[in-house]
This record gives structure tokens, sequence and C-alpha cells, in this order.
């Protein structure tokens, strides 16, 4: 190869760590990046796909999008990095000196993925930054649980099953590349720049975004009753069946972190927040020795700590929310797999106006359930109320009472 980039930049984005914020940012501003001289190029499943060498990786990817022989996985791939290729050379004409990759599925490539990934790297640019932010692991954990939730995945029964094994996955890339290309940074507001992720990546890069566009939009966890509901519906409506996407499963998450957002952060037990330091204790002292040593310590304890039973009022249940959660329902079987629609129409969206009707129709239900209505909304919220187990005439107390059975994951 002729030409090469001056300065790859490669942000292993780790879940829950502002990386979502990161690539929106710079996918919204690619073209105020390339007046800079820097060239970005959208990339998250596909880079890893392109770089993992056993086929069988991300397997949930390729049952989505119907590949699923060694051969045509292989053939996947190739284009998938022919396309990379193709891009990566636009950039140079453009005149770009510098690239960023940012992509989370990084986090998972194994050595032989790694020494691939770190040919091509060294055949596209003169050096290599790499960039990686950590978590303090109790936060990551409990936003980790919620993604599962939110993804369709299986919830484990404790909140300590959630790893974040940063050490593993250094110790990997340390091996092929050198500490100081390694920039390892923590990601709390005490240590931001500003308290913000993108000022912190930006300045990392070197790149002024004074006049980039942002995105307010938040990949927001999701409330504690909120991920006890939608264990109840990914059980019910699994995203894969015998091996094959399930035709049936309609995301309910996206719906669900808008309705039921995380308010605040969650209580813990002061026994669970031990168990983390002490499993954690020697890794993360590795990972401050080699790669900040000028820490006290990587992170600092979570802060947040239950008292009496305040981890349990974070599942009480409001009527409200049984509301909006059964609205939510209506939607879904009246929409089919169709996403839920947010187009403006006089002033409120498709999805406003029509859980407003349902929201008042519901309110109505609440205050009289013993009577029987005739409407097929009204027919449908009961029958699928009742399917889940959520019954009007005893929505609080009842479901209050279950969800409170249901605190495995302290155990």
């Amino acid at each position: 190869m002729g030409r090469k980039y001056d300065r790859i930049f490669v942000h292993i984005g780790y879940f829950k760590t502002g990386t979502t914020s990161i690539q929106r940012c710079l996918s919204s501003n690619r073209e105020l990046l390339n007046e800079q001289g820097v060239f970005n190029w959208g990339v998250d499943y596909n880079f890893r796909l392109a770089f993992e060498v056993e086929p069988q990786c991300l397997e949930e990817v390729y049952i989505q999008n119907d590949v699923f022989s060694r051969e045509e996985r292989t053939e996947l791939k190739a284009e998938i990095l022919a396309e990379i290729n193709k891009r990566f050379a636009e950039g140079l004409e453009r005149g770009c000196r510098e690239a960023v990759i940012s992509s989370e599925f990084l986090c998972y490539l194994e050595e032989d993925g790694l020494r691939k990934l770190k040919t091509w790297l060294e055949e596209w640019a003169g050096s290599i930054q790499i960039i990686f932010y950590i978590r303090e692991h109790v936060s990551c954990a409990l936003s980790k649980r919620s993604s599962a939730a939110r993804f369709g995945n299986p919830i484990a029964q404790r909140l300590i099953n959630y790893r974040s094994d940063y050490d593993a996955m250094l110790k990997e890339w340390r091996k092929l590349f050198a500490v100081g290309d390694i920039d390892v940074r923590i990601f709390s507001r005490e240590t931001l720049l500003n308290g913000d992720i993108l000022d912190d990546f930006f300045s990392v890069i070197g790149v002024d975004a004074s006049k980039f566009t942002r995105d307010d939009r938040s990949n927001n966890s999701i409330s504690e009753f909120g991920i006890e509901v939608l264990e109840v519906i990914n059980r019910r409506v699994p995203k894969l069946l015998n091996g094959r996407w399930n035709a049936a499963y309609f995301e309910p998450g996206s719906y669900f972190e808008q309705v039921f957002p995380a308010t605040g952060a969650m209580p813990v037990p002061e026994m669970v927040i031990a168990d983390f330091e002490e499993s954690y204790r020697d890794a993360d002292e590795w990972i401050r020795q080699e790669f900040l040593p000028d820490r006290p310590r990587l992170f600092e304890p979570y802060r947040h700590k239950a008292a009496g039973d305040e981890s349990e009022k974070q599942l009480a249940v409001t009527p409200e929310q049984i509301a909006q959660l059964l609205i939510m329902m209506n939607d879904q079987m009246d929409r089919g797999r169709r996403p839920l629609a947010f187009r403006q129409a006089d002033g409120r969206s498709v999805a406003e106006r029509e859980r407003d009707a349902a929201r008042a129709k519901l309110q109505f239900i609440f205050a009289n359930p013993w009577k029987n209505y005739s409407a097929q909304l009204d027919y449908k919220i009961h029958k699928f109320a009742s399917k889940l187990g959520f019954l009007p005439e005893e929505t609080r107390e009842r479901l209050s009472k279950a969800a409170m059975k249901r605190r495995r994951f302290w155990s």
C-alpha cells in the first residue's frame, strides 16, 4: 500500500461507557471531522465480523441475516473487509491524515483476531492509538443488567454475574501493543473532561468539537420495575426460536427505555458492593500499576448503598406504570412487528395520540374494574394483561407483592 494515515485512533467501546454517544456524534459530524483531517466510518457489528478468525462469533447476527453455513459466513466476512478497505481509501483521497474507529465489539476479539486487526491497522497507518474507557464495576453491572433485559437476553440471578473483566481484555491487547499506545481512561464525571464523555473523547483525539451537533438522546437504563416486566415478556416472546429469529419478537426494550427509565442510581446492599470490591481487587490493581500509576486506586467505591428496604422500593408499582405497560402491549398487538411510530401530526406523534386515548379508557377501567366493556381496545388490554398475570382489579397490591418476591439478583 502506498499512502497511509499518520495515525488511527481505535476506540474499544466497552458497554455502558458512553460508546453510543461517541458513535452518534462521530456519525453526525463526519463532514466536520473531514474538514479537520479526520476520517470516520461508523462501524459496529461489521467491524468485528471482519476480523474474527472463527466465523461462529456473533452467532445472533448471522442468524438474524439468515447466514448459516461456514462458507456463507466466510464469504460475508470477506465482503465486509473489502467494503471497509474501500471506505478507508476514500478517506485518504479526501486528504484526511488521521482516522477514528469506534466499536464496542472490539472488546471481545481474541488473540488471533487481534493479530489480524493489528496487521490490517499497520497497513493503513503509521501509528496506532488505542482508547479504552472503563467504569466502576457495580454501576457497570447494573447497566449491563438493564441492557440484557432491553435486548431480550436472559437475566442473571446475581448482580455479580455481570462481569467487567477489563484486565483480561487489556492483557490480550497488551500482548500486541505497547503500554504507551493504550490510553486507559476512567468513565466517571469526576475524571472526564468537563464531566462529559464527548468533551473528553474529542480532546484525546485532538479535535475541536465546539461546532459539532450533539445527539441529546441517551442510552438510558431501565427502572427495576421495567426490568421485571421485560423479563416476563422476553420469556413469553423470545427473540430466537429453534435457532432462528422469532418473527413475533417485537423488541420492546427501546420502548421500555422511554416509558420506564431508571431515576437516579440504584441503591445496592453493602454486602454486594463488598463482594465486587473483593472479586476485582487484584485485577484492578494490575490495571492501575500498568496504565494509571498516578491514581491512588483505580475506582472510587460505589456510593449508593441500600438502607433498610430501599432496594425493595425500587420495585414498587404505580397505577400509572401499569397503564403505560398495558397501552404499550395494546400498541404492539395492533402494530405487529412495526416499530413504534413517532411521526408528527397536529403537534403530537401518532403513538402519543393513541396512548392518550388509550390512557383515558384505562383510567375508567381502573376506576370500574368489575364492569364488562364491549370495546375492542378494552377487550385486548384485559386479555393480554391476564396472560401476563396483570389483572386490573388487583393491580397495585398483587404486582407489588410479586415484584418483591422476585428480588433474585440480590441473593
